[in-house]
């Protein structure tokens, strides 16, 4: 066989044989036969430059096989492991040594007590480091130790310091992974399959390395697949004969048979959560209006869907038909059917899920009632996810009041649903109930909402009397064409009456409510006008030096007034009349009417300080509860008979609309290349 490596020089430690030669990428004198094709075959071994063994193996056709062992300078072993076909398989051991000439483990980090330092390879890269002390136990970074490593278990399994336990992964190609979890003692106790880091199944072992638990998940990471528990903890049951159940999950919803199990798994009782209706089928359930003089049509519909499967659907109608009629036993007798009652911490447990329900999610609150969570807090989540103005939202809570008459949450629910259905009289008997309950503030609370939801029909300035002329103040005017200032009272005048039709449309009653503000077809001598959306160019000129500045603004008289929601509808009535009043006033009026000349009062400084600061003062309640505004010792004032910082956000919202839209107005007066209060410019608080 043919020498390897350079010829020896002089200068080289007798301990080195003197067939050696050099090599850098060992670095040392390398002593190993080479084949006719110059790979290394045989006896391999590396010496230091100051002659000792610094490691010793053997190859094969070119690549490190077998046991490979490496030495500290002071002959101690230092190192232990094994190759095949030039790769690290299993696990490769440092040591330390106590005399002298010897190497640490490893550069940095290593442990307090740590002598072994183990490496566990795996298809050739290290999957697992740990180190050991004298005693065998392995040692944390902090030095404490881990508990033994059990017997049962792969060298390379991982100990989880959080969750206390043994894990290892194995993987099982195209991205498909699953981690074991093992107990101190070895025991499983959960197998999790993941699919590129998400969940896609897991199974949980009892201490008897039964399977308790099996759970498969979508791409979301919620249920969906075949499903069972054995309760081992408890029952959370009612009745402690139940232990586990048995069914399947659509996307996070429980659907079909399920079955109740005991103890020895023999099936106690079987009960159908039928199938997930769909959304545009919830929708057309919301769109219906059920009527008293078709109870027995509804009953019919209800149980004809139960039967059929569609047992969320029997549910919807059945709990609606309550409402219609308290005495109607369906929705009990189907409910009875269905639910497996449950015991007081699982009840408390879907309490807490439906108060954190996020609204439009009525499938959350049709899963609590087949799953046994209170059937009035279900109804009343139902009633709080469904669209707001649909009649099915007041006819759950409706339902939730007849199985528990003295609940205030109900209460509180169906006095904000009847206030936005109109149906201020009923609001308030529930505000009532509620202040008889103790809720004081939320009595308080609806009754303001009530009164500016609903206001009393009056000219602005009688509502919030305009203080005294401030002389400090610099001199203001109208600076708007009397025809402009006649257009834009017409422009408010007709938003008003667009408003009205879309309550009047919504509601549906038969005689136009009181509380509806009247259209002011005085100050539309010629009809309504165009309502525009357009862009706008604004020209400011300098009064100095006649430069001209323009800019471009966007027109929106249309804002507000595609929405749907009676609420939406009666803000923007407010906020309007209350305009259109001060723009009166601001013209010389002391009614709502036509002005034949401009002649703002004494006080017009005063008003338009005044609705600049309110607009800005509102709106930074709503954006930092008025912490800058005190901040800055701004002065508080009163909305509706509540002090400013006192008004909750739904309150604030009001009232902010309601002064932006006066101090757009009053803004708008004062230059005459102004084109409407609704230009995006005079927008901006």
């Amino acid at each position: 066989m043919a020498q390897l490596g350079p010829s020896r020089g002089t200068g080289i430690p007798t301990s080195v044989p003197a067939d050696a030669s050099y090599d850098a990428a060992e670095g040392g004198w390398v002593v190993c036969p080479v084949d006719d094709g110059g790979r290394r075959h045989g006896t391999f071994a590396v010496y230091r430059e100051d002659g000792s063994v610094a490691l010793e193996g053997e190859y094969v056709d070119g690549s490190r096989e077998g046991r490979f062992r490496g030495y500290h300078p002071n002959g101690d072993v230092a190192s232990e492991a094994t190759y095949t076909r030039g790769r690290i398989e299993g696990v490769s051991v440092r040591y330390t040594s106590k005399r002298d000439g010897s190497v640490p483990l490893r550069n940095c980090c290593v442990p307090a007590g740590a002598e072994e330092m183990h490496l566990h390879y795996r298809e050739g890269r290290v999957v697992k480091e740990v180190f050991v002390d004298a005693e065998g136990a392995i040692v944390r970074a902090d030095g404490s130790r881990l508990p033994p490593l059990p017997a049962s278990l792969p060298k390379f399994a991982d100990f989880d310091a959080q969750t206390q336990r043994w894990v290892w992964s194995e993987e099982r190609g195209e991205g498909v992974a699953v981690r074991h979890e093992f107990d101190l003692g070895g025991r499983p106790v959960e197998d999790l399959e993941l699919e590129r880091g998400r969940r896609r199944k897991s199974v949980r072992f009892g201490a008897d390395g039964r399977v308790i638990e099996h759970r498969e998940f979508d791409a979301q990471g919620a249920l969906h697949g075949p499903y069972s528990r054995e309760h081992v903890e408890g029952s959370p049951y009612l009745d402690p004969r139940f232990v586990g159940e048995q069914g399947h999950f659509q996307h996070g919803h429980p659907v079909g048979a399920w079955v109740v199990f005991g103890g020895d798994r023999a099936v106690l009782r079987t009960v159908l959560r039928g199938e997930l209706p769909s959304d545009e089928r919830l929708a057309e359930l919301c769109g219906e209006a059920l009527r008293v003089a078709d109870a027995a049509k509804v009953r019919a519909r209800a149980r004809m869907a139960f039967d059929a499967g569609a047992v969320r659907e029997g549910l919807w109608l059945s709990a609606r038909l309550l409402a219609l009629d308290p005495s109607d036993p369906t929705f009990a007798e189907l409910l009875a059917s269905t639910v497996v009652p449950l015991g007081p911490i699982q009840r408390e447990a879907w309490r807490q899920r439906l108060r954190d329900t996020p609204v439009h999610a009525v499938h959350v609150g049709l899963d609590a009632l087949v799953m046994g969570a209170e059937p009035d807090e279900a109804l009343r989540a139902i009633a709080s996810s469904v669209p707001e103005g649909d009649p099915a939202a007041l006819q759950m809570v409706d339902a939730a009041l007849v199985l528990r008459p003295d609940e205030l949450r109900s209460h509180a629910r169906r006095a904000m649903l009847r206030l936005e259905s109109g149906d201020v009289e009923g609001a308030l008997e529930d505000a009532a109930r509620l202040g008889s309950g103790g809720e004081v503030a939320v009595e308080r609370n609806l009754r303001v909402m009530a009164g500016a939801l609903f206001p009393r029909v009056a000219f602005g300035p009688e509502r919030e009397p305009p203080g005294a002329p401030n002389p400090e103040l610099p001199e203001m005017t109208i600076e708007q064409p009397l025809f402009a200032v006649h257009r834009t009272l017409a422009l408010y005048a007709t938003r008003i009456g667009v408003a009205r039709d879309r309550v009047l449309e919504i509601l549906k009653m038969p005689a136009v409510p009181t509380w509806l503000p009247p259209e002011p077809v005085g100050l539309l001598p010629e009809g309504r006008v165009e309502l525009r959306r357009c862009t706008a160019t604004i020209r400011d000129e300098d009064e100095e030096d006649g430069s001209v500045e323009t800019s471009e603004v966007e027109i929106d008289e249309t804002m507000g007034l595609d929405t749907t929601r009676l609420r939406d509808l009666m803000v923007t009535l407010r906020a309007d009349w209350d305009a259109l009043g001060w723009l009166c006033w601001a013209s010389g009026l002391h009614h709502v009417g036509l002005p034949s000349r401009i002649e703002p009062p004494p006080a017009f400084a005063t008003v338009v300080n005044d609705a600049m600061f309110r607009a800005w003062r509102t709106y930074e309640q709503l954006r930092s509860r008025g912490r800058v505004a005190r901040s800055r010792g701004a002065p508080s004032f009163e909305w509706e008979g509540i002090g400013i910082d006192d008004l909750p956000p739904s309150l604030a919202t009001i009232a902010a609309r309601q002064y932006l839209e006066r101090r757009a107005a009053l803004l708008w007066s004062l230059f005459p290349q102004n084109v409407s209060p609704f230009q995006s410019d005079l927008r901006k608080v």
